[in-house]
């Protein structure tokens, strides 16, 4: 709402123009601000159904990690271990190996530079 003072005056044409910018200015403002909220909405919807897959996903791999730890104590027979199961197991093996790999490479690499750096001295 506009201010009235005690003295009229008439509005020249560039005040009309500098209000009308405001006017679609502050329209604009809203509009960003209601299509961030949105946004802000689906991000989160779609961060918590990847958290849900997430979460999902350890839960199995848990559970084939107790299957595993069982196996290897001999609670479990590899004959009582159903078919899928038996594959997940495998390749929760096969994951394990490649993450020995991986580190015993990484390994490899610092000692050949602590190596290095002896030899250097």
């Amino acid at each position: 709402m506009e201010k009235k003072s005690l003295v009229e005056y008439k509005e020249k044409i560039v005040t009309k123009i500098k209000k009308a910018f405001k006017k679609i200015f502050k329209i604009f403002k809203r509009k960003d601000k209601k299509m961030e909220n949105d946004v802000d909405t689906t991000v989160q919807g779609t961060e918590s159904f990847a958290k849900s897959l997430e979460v999902e996903q350890d839960k199995e791999k848990a559970r084939i990690e107790n299957l595993q730890e069982s196996y290897k104590k001999g609670i479990i027979l590899e004959e009582d271990i159903n078919k899928e199961d038996y594959e997940k197991l495998i390749s929760l093996y096969k994951e394990q190996n490649q993450d020995m790999r991986n580190e015993i490479a990484r390994k490899k690499v610092e000692l050949k530079k602590l190596i290095d750096s002896l030899k250097v001295s």
